[in-house]
């Protein structure tokens, strides 16, 4: 039951931060509108991906869209800009999605050990993050929202910079998730 809460029907995203293009970072909570959040962080997106801007994140494709995804579902908030919908039920995740963690372990993405955003960080010459882990983000949101906030907006700003050191995103004119 303590992974319970990263089971999309059975918990609520929270919030969602974004590391934005003038180096600054911010964090939006939903503070009891889980569904008001999931409509303004898909709008944003699509607006981002619209633009022909990128989204940048670690671990965005392994689990936070697909986490979104479902919740929206569940909520009945249409989500098409954030996946499509392919043959068989296939989602497909936009091209300008840019996972660091899965552009760094490349085609062999699952059958290789995952590596964590901290020392992904370190391999690149990153600052990494003062908290060890997310796993325990929805204690800590309770507990001190402040360091919630801010290990929040350091997955983001981390994920930017070795999105930079990796040549994918030239100059900080996009906005980075």
């Amino acid at each position: 039951l303590k992974k319970a809460r990263l089971q999309a029907h059975l918990s609520q995203v929270l919030c969602y931060s974004v590391w934005d293009t003038s180096g600054a970072g911010s964090c939006v909570w939903a503070d009891g509108d889980e569904r008001g959040l999931l409509v303004t962080l898909i709008e944003r997106v699509a607006s981002t991906l619209d633009a022909g801007e990128h989204v940048v994140g670690a671990n965005l494709i392994g689990f936070d869209i697909p986490y979104i995804y479902r919740r929206a579902l569940l909520l009945g908030i249409p989500c098409g800009s954030l996946v499509s919908i392919g043959y068989g039920g296939r989602y497909e995740i936009h091209p300008n999605v840019i996972d660091v963690l899965k552009v760094y372990q490349g085609p062999e993405w699952g059958s290789i050990p995952p590596i964590g955003l901290n020392v992904l960080a370190a391999c690149f010459g990153v600052d990494g993050k003062t908290e060890s882990s997310g796993a325990n983000f929805a204690e800590l949101a309770i507990e001190d929202r402040e360091r919630a906030e801010a290990y929040a907006i350091a997955d983001s700003r981390i994920a930017w910079e070795i999105a930079e050191k990796m040549g994918l995103v030239e100059t900080k004119t996009e906005e980075p998730w």
